[in-house]
C-alpha cells in the first residue's frame, strides 16, 4: 500500500471513530442495569417489574435498539429526571439545554415531557 493510500485510510478511521465517540456523547444516557435485571429470562413482550427511582413500576419487557438485550420499559413512562428539568429552568420549547448524568454529558433541546414539565431532551438527528 502507497504513503497516500496509507495516510487516507488512516484518516478514515481517525473520523469514523470521533464519529462515533461523538453521536455516542450527544445520545441519551444508557439505560439503567435494572431495567436490564427486571427483564432477565424473558423476551420481548413479557411483563415485568423495576424500580425507577423511588418507585416500582410495571412494565413490558423490550428489545434495545441493538437487538441483543431486553429491558424493561414502564407502561406509564416517569416523567423526566430532575437533572433534565432543572436544565430548561427559564427556558422556552427547542431552546438548547445540556445537562450531565453522572460522567455522561447529553446536548439537546428543551421539550414537553410525558408529564408536561418542560425538560431537556437528546437532540434528534
Amino acid at each position: 500500500m502507497n504513503r497516500t493510500k496509507s495516510l487516507a485510510l488512516g484518516l478514515f478511521v481517525t473520523l469514523t471513530g470521533a464519529l462515533s465517540m461523538s453521536a455516542q456523547a450527544d445520545g441519551p444516557p444508557p439505560l439503567p442495569e435494572e431495567a436490564f435485571a427486571a427483564c432477565q429470562g424473558k423476551s420481548a413482550g413479557d411483563a415485568c417489574t423495576t424500580k425507577m427511582r423511588d418507585h416500582t413500576e410495571d412494565g413490558t419487557c423490550v428489545t434495545e435498539r441493538s437487538g441483543t438485550r431486553v429491558f424493561c420499559m414502564p407502561k406509564r413512562p416517569p416523567g423526566p429526571p430532575p437533572e433534565a428539568v432543572a436544565a430548561c429552568e427559564g427556558k422556552h420549547a427547542d431552546d438548547a439545554c445540556s445537562v450531565t448524568f453522572g460522567d455522561h454529558t447529553m446536548n439537546g433541546a428543551c421539550a414537553a415531557g410525558p408529564d408536561g414539565r418542560l425538560a431537556c431532551a437528546p437532540a434528534k438527528g
